[in-house]
């Protein structure tokens, strides 16, 4: 404990941001797995199997891949069942998940790096700046920018 207590505090350049996105998707993946548990007692295996591999293919493609038909089609299912799977068990949406993936990629660019807005929508693969920009506006309730200026 006191190594950690050390580590904590040693004046280190955007520590606390990277701590605070850590914690973010961890919080994510709690919650995921609480309602993932929840649900589980009322689902097959073979759903189960199904939701768990969508789950790595977007930790795996999230950056590259925003649409719901990618997922679908490597799980060799449809667009409208793997929804439904997603639905049941996280309560979310499968863009719902994306978004928020997305949203703390975007997030821990914003922070930990010098990319321009414009270069971390190229990374994130957003058809513009501007798309990116109304993107995280709506995801995080406020410009990338003031973000970055924070």
């Amino acid at each position: 404990m006191e190594l950690i207590y050390e580590y904590i505090h040693q004046p280190i350049s955007l520590k606390t941001e990277i701590l605070e996105m850590l914690y973010t998707v961890f919080i994510n993946d709690l919650i995921s797995i609480q309602a993932f548990d929840k649900a589980r007692l009322d689902i097959s295996h073979q759903t189960e199997e199904i939701f768990v591999s969508f789950y790595q293919l977007l930790q795996q493609h999230f950056i590259e891949q925003h649409g719901i038909a990618f997922y679908a089609d490597r799980l060799n299912i449809s667009n409208n069942y793997l929804s439904r799977i997603v639905k049941r068990i996280t309560g979310k949406t499968v863009v719902s998940c994306i978004d928020e993936m997305l949203a703390i990629e975007a997030s821990w660019l914003l922070k930990s790096t010098h990319l321009t807005v414009a270069q971390i929508a190229d990374r994130l693969h957003f058809a513009s700046s501007p798309s990116f920009d109304k993107f995280y506006k709506r995801m995080r309730g406020c410009p990338p920018l003031s973000v970055r200026r924070s």
